[in-house]
């Protein structure tokens, strides 16, 4: 995985998780500290999946909505996300959780908003990638362009967005 994702521990029974990530040279900005977009979707994998943990097998819960505060520059190396459910109803779960390097200085804090939605057993069949492909959209590589799709464009409703 790109992030270098690695599951610590969860209790779903709490709301809580801990997982850990690691930010390679890669991930760095011309000033050597961590871009900012890794480490918000760092905390993002972090948010999600303690929720996800407590969802049935028909569910699952997409971001809506997620704040991230950059406290201080993170360097390459291992971050710890903490991550917990602060709040969940029926159909939405409100989350927080925090990013620390090794030593536990906190990097980033977030909050998200997640929708908890029922899967439609007519999508399961189908895969995201030949979802995607039925758009028809292609980006022609020469030019960065998108060109007009050939005929009708054709798409797979994906639930209730």
């Amino acid at each position: 995985m790109t992030l270098g994702f690695e599951l610590m521990a969860v209790d779903p029974d709490a709301g809580t998780i801990e997982v850990a990530f690691t930010a390679t040279d890669r991930f760095l900005n011309p000033i050597g500290g961590v871009q900012g977009g890794f480490l918000a979707a760092m905390l993002d994998e972090t948010l999600g999946p303690a929720l996800v943990a407590t969802l049935g097998p028909d569910e699952f819960a997409p971001t809506t909505d997620l704040h991230v505060q950059f406290l201080r520059p993170a360097r390459p190396g291992r971050l710890i996300g903490h991550g917990r459910i602060v709040r969940r109803g029926r159909d939405v779960g409100f989350l927080a959780g925090e990013l620390t390097d090794e030593q536990g200085a906190i990097i980033a804090v977030a909050t998200a908003t997640a929708q908890i939605r029922r899967t439609d057993a007519r999508l399961d069949a189908i895969p995201f990638s030949q979802i995607a492909l039925e758009l028809e959209i292609i980006r022609q590589p020469t030019v960065g362009r998108l060109r007009q799709p050939q005929g009708p464009l054709r798409y797979h409703r994906c639930g209730s967005w």
